[in-house]
Order: C-alpha cells, then sequence, then structure tokens
C-alpha cells in the first residue's frame, strides 16, 4: 500500500514537471494591447500614404511634363508673332520713310514753284483783289527778278524789270498782266488799262484781264465801262466770285435805283459762288452797304427791301465789324421807318466804300 501511494505521488511530480516546462517551451498568446493597435494601423497608413503619393506624383510629373511642353509650344508660338510683327512694323516703317522721301521732294518742287509765282491785287476800301499771273522760268531773265521784287513789295523795281522784259519780247502775256498790276499798284491806274488792253488784244476771253481792266477804269471814275467790262468778265468766267463782287460795288457807285436793284441781283449771284468765309464775309457787306443807300432813299419800297436785307445779314453769325455796321444801320431804319423817311446823318465810317483815291495796298 506504501508504495502504491509513493508511485502515485512521483507519478503526480512528475507530470506537474512535465506541464511546467511544456508552457516554458510554447510562448503565451496574449491579446494585444492599446499601443501596439496605434501601431500597426500607423503603419498601414503610412504605407497606404506612400503608394498613394507615388501614384499621384506620378501623375503631376506627367502633367508638370505637358505642361512645360505647352508653354514652350507658346512660347515658341509667341517669338514667332513677335518676329512677323516686327517684321510687318519693319516694312511699315520703310514705307512711311519712303513716303516721306516723296512728300519732301514735292515739297521741295512745290516751293520752287511757289517761289516763281507773283501774287497780286488792287485794293479798293473794300479789299477787292486782281487775279495773280505765275510763269515758271530761268531765276537769271528779267522777268524772274521782277517776281522777287513783287514779292519784297518793291514795285517800281519790279516795272523796271517787267518792261525790259517786254522790250526782248513784246507779246510776253505774264509780264503784260503783272506790269499792269504793278503800275495800279503805285497809282498809275491809265498805264494798267494800256497794259490790260494789250493783255486782251491776245486773249480776248481772259476773264481775269476784263476784271483787272474794269477796276482800273473804276479807279479813274469811268464807271458805265467798268460795269461792261466785270459783265464781260462774268460770261467768260460765270463763277468768278471777285467780278461778282466788282460789279455790286461798282452798280452801288452809281446809287441809281435800277443799278441798286440790279446790284441786289449780282450779289445773290455772289453769295451763290461764295465759297470761303472771307468771300461770304463780303457778300454781307455789300449787302450791308445796299441797305445803307436803300434807307438814304428813305421811301417805303426802299426801306421794306433794306429791313429785309439786314435781317438776312444778320441770320448767321456776323464778324464783330459785320455786326457793328449791322446795329448802325439797323437803328437809322428805325428811325426812318418811324419819321415815315427822314434819316438821320450818316454815321462815321457807314458810308459805302468805293475806290480808293491813293495807290492801292495790299
Amino acid at each position: 500500500m506504501k508504495r502504491l501511494i509513493s508511485a502515485s505521488l512521483l507519478i503526480g511530480c512528475l507530470f506537474i514537471l512535465s506541464d511546467t516546462y511544456a508552457q516554458r517551451q510554447v510562448p503565451r498568446q496574449e491579446p494585444p494591447g492599446q499601443d501596439s493597435l496605434i501601431q500597426q494601423q500607423w503603419g498601414e497608413r503610412e504605407k497606404y500614404i506612400r503608394e498613394g503619393y507615388e501614384k499621384e506624383l506620378g501623375a503631376f510629373e506627367e502633367k508638370q511634363k505637358g505642361d512645360v511642353e505647352n508653354i514652350n509650344r507658346r512660347i515658341d508660338d509667341l517669338n514667332k508673332a513677335i518676329d512677323h510683327q516686327y517684321s510687318i512694323i519693319k516694312i511699315v516703317i520703310s514705307l512711311i520713310a519712303l513716303i516721306m522721301s516723296f512728300v519732301g521732294v514735292g515739297v521741295t518742287f512745290f516751293s520752287i514753284y511757289q517761289s516763281k509765282r507773283t501774287k497780286t491785287e488792287l485794293s479798293a476800301e473794300n479789299q477787292v483783289r486782281l487775279a495773280p499771273v505765275t510763269k515758271r522760268v530761268d531765276t537769271a531773265d528779267h522777268f524772274s527778278r521782277a517776281l522777287a521784287l513783287d514779292a519784297q513789295g518793291k514795285y517800281q523795281e519790279a516795272i523796271n524789270e517787267y518792261q525790259v522784259s517786254l522790250n526782248q519780247k513784246p507779246d510776253f502775256y505774264e509780264a503784260l498782266f503783272n506790269l499792269g498790276v504793278d503800275l495800279s499798284r503805285i497809282g498809275d491806274f491809265a498805264g494798267g488799262e494800256r497794259s490790260f488792253r494789250k493783255v486782251l488784244d491776245t486773249r480776248p476771253s481772259d476773264a481775269w484781264a476784263h476784271n483787272n481792266l474794269a477796276l482800273t477804269l473804276r479807279a479813274q471814275g469811268k464807271i458805265d465801262d467798268a460795269i461792261n467790262e466785270f459783265q464781260t468778265a462774268l460770261k467768260h468766267e460765270p463763277s468768278y466770285f471777285d467780278a461778282y463782287s466788282n460789279l455790286a460795288d461798282t452798280l452801288f457807285i452809281k446809287g441809281d435805283r435800277q443799278s441798286l436793284e440790279l446790284g441786289r441781283t449780282i450779289l445773290e449771284d455772289a453769295e451763290y459762288h461764295a465759297k470761303s468765309d472771307e468771300q461770304k464775309n463780303q457778300v454781307k457787306r455789300l449787302n450791308l452797304d445796299l441797305a445803307d443807300l436803300l434807307i438814304k432813299l428813305g421811301d417805303r419800297p426802299s426801306l421794306e427791301i433794306s429791313r429785309v436785307i439786314l435781317n438776312k445779314v444778320i441770320k448767321t453769325p456776323p464778324t464783330r465789324e459785320i455786326f457793328g455796321r449791322w446795329g448802325e444801320l439797323e437803328r437809322k431804319l428805325r428811325e426812318a421807318e418811324a419819321s415815315g423817311g427822314a434819316v438821320s446823318p450818316p454815321d462815321s465810317g457807314a458810308e459805302p466804300s468805293g475806290p480808293s483815291a491813293g495807290p492801292p495796298g495790299l
């Protein structure tokens, strides 16, 4: 019995010892703690982020590469466009330079041409002008020297040069014409008349010569002859404004009712052919002269016509000079209408203009 108990105890001890040894050899699997779970999850997240970043980085690099190619392509296109525009600008600048060269040459030739022209005029109080005559000739001859003297206002010396030219060539049209102008300028209207008549002997249809001849006749008091010459000038040149203006002014010098009526008609034609502001103002001045003469006649029809003329003159903005003259005539007309025809004495400067008694000026 003792042996049985001892054997049992021995077997139990051996069992206990073998179980303990087994536990030491095989590690025990314990459930993971909180820190180990966090580390595991962070590692998986880093792996995911790293893989995703590599993919995005690859896509970004591909996109960046494409963007760089597009930018380079656009830069190339821009450079080509700039080169093209620069080429166009060079062509335009070259064309402008070429045009300016032609303009410069043209201005030079025009200046040379203008230097050989004479601009001459015969002026009474109303500044009526003679028509200029031009001729391109060698600057070494007498005619060219006369033109240069005309430009300097040395009319007597110019007359001498014109006469030398005419001694060499009696039918020299331009010299004859300008000689008549300069003789009229120094007050030799009879000499001017002779010169213009010689011009008309060879050129009877020259409207400017007829107009100038008429001015020399008017300056000598040959009013009817002057009227005929102005009318002849208009037959040859119906749009000749100066001839209309001079004819109306000459008719007003006569002052009779028939001449005034004809002068009013002539002024309507002059107004139609007036182009510049100066010509339009000249028509207004002559209309004021006509109104003044009609007021002086004093009868009711003349006053009524004068009223129509004054209203017409002020319809468009006048110059200060014309407006001042209009104011004087408006007052005179009101006085005449109120008194039934009795007109106050004319104011200083209100008389109609007539031919100058002294040497004409420009």
